[in-house]
């Protein structure tokens, strides 16, 4: 018997093994956070594309709302929104690796951002939590090279940022009902 053949009859085997072991997983009440609630999904989409994002101070806030901007506009901006979104973000750096001449090697960015979810009509307060992440990044004796990497390991913890706060306000928008 071949390699080859041997290597399908295991993957046939296995999937005739699970799948006897899916099918009780169409009872379990799951059904998908970003789906209409039509199609059976939790309807978050639709909620998500009704929060408005208010400005965020700074440059890194810019870059922090057009990213969040970005994944909850996917139908264009509401034109009357039910929810609105205020983020405070705070970033401090520390110097991780010490060389001989007391100049840091390696740099730590933590980045916190605090935000609220107001619904506009009433101002209750429905969501107050924090993100945070921390990065690091060498430090460079050429200095557009740490430059350079200061401005990646921004970048990485904003899209870090980004992707906690969007998931908790799916789970949010996909959990109750506002």
């Amino acid at each position: 018997m071949s390699k080859l053949l041997r290597l399908t009859l295991a993957r046939l085997a296995l999937v005739c093994l699970m799948l006897p072991l899916m099918i009780p997983l169409g009872g379990c009440g799951f059904q998908p956070l970003y789906g209409s609630k039509d199609a059976g999904g939790s309807g978050a989409a639709v909620a998500l594309n009704q929060v408005t994002i208010a400005n965020i101070p700074n440059r890194e806030g810019q870059m922090l709302r057009n990213l969040l901007t970005d994944r909850l506009y996917q139908n264009g901006k509401p034109s009357d929104p039910q929810y609105r979104l205020s983020v405070e973000l705070r970033a401090a750096e520390t110097a991780l690796g010490i060389r001989r001449d007391a100049t840091a090697s390696r740099t730590r960015l933590d980045m916190l951002a605090h935000y609220v979810l107001h619904r506009v009509s009433d101002d209750k307060v429905l969501i107050d939590s924090n993100a945070e992440t921390s990065v690091s990044f060498n430090q460079l004796v050429a200095q557009y090279a740490t430059v350079t990497a200061r401005d990646d390991a921004r970048s990485r913890a904003l899209h870090e940022l980004s992707e906690q706060i969007m998931t908790r306000l799916a789970l949010y928008f996909g959990t109750t009902t506002p």
